[in-house]
């Protein structure tokens, strides 16, 4: 059965054990976990032995190797708000979208769920390591109110293939006047 010659938790292997017929195989998966432990930037290797009452190989050693390195991190704001915007303004709102990541992400389409918002996206385009590519988006509001939406990016980035911005705006439009009484009469003494 497999064997290690040192502890690392970055690795297994299945199953532990088993008998092989003279003549046949036995596939063994080995999972490796460097994301999940968050170990650093680097080379890790540790030995897989595999033990056996094979007189001519007893024991089989199985170098591992793993290179770990930075994985894409997609971020963007966590909201764009437009604050109050008059009824006949379009404001623009810039959104950077960051790689802080050790490869490029490849961003496919930006689409917006909701009316008076619209992003100037046209083509997928990639975002390199350490790098951000901004994207604009309008607010043109034709109906008074709270207006809300959704933004959401594909990209292949592995820790968020979609990747969700609200937007928001409060449209206002011309204050109205009135006057009550209607008639305002004038006593003269």
């Amino acid at each position: 059965f497999p064997l290690r010659d040192d502890e690392v938790e970055w690795l297994e292997w299945s199953p532990v054990e088993g008998v092989v017929d003279p003549d046949g195989s036995q596939e063994i998966t080995i999972n490796l976990f460097g994301e999940d432990l968050e170990l650093q930037l680097g080379d890790y290797e540790a030995n897989l032995y595999i033990v056996s009452d094979d007189p001519e190989n007893h024991i089989v050693a199985v170098n591992i190797l793993m290179h770990v390195i930075d994985s894409p991190i997609f971020t963007v704001p966590g909201m764009v708000d437009f604050g109050d915007v008059y009824i006949e303004n379009s404001p623009v709102e810039e959104l950077y979208i960051y790689n802080r990541g050790g490869w490029d992400i490849n961003v496919s389409n930006i689409t917006i769920d909701g009316e008076w918002f619209t992003t100037d996206f046209e083509n997928e385009f990639t975002i390199q390591p350490n790098d951000s590519v901004r994207s604009r988006i309008t607010f043109a509001p034709r109906e008074l109110d709270d207006q809300a939406a959704t933004l959401t990016i594909f990209s292949d980035a592995l820790n968020r293939e979609e990747l969700i911005v609200p937007l928001s705006g409060f449209c206002y439009g011309r204050p109205q006047i009135g006057v009550d009484p209607d008639e305002i009469e004038s006593i003269n003494d």
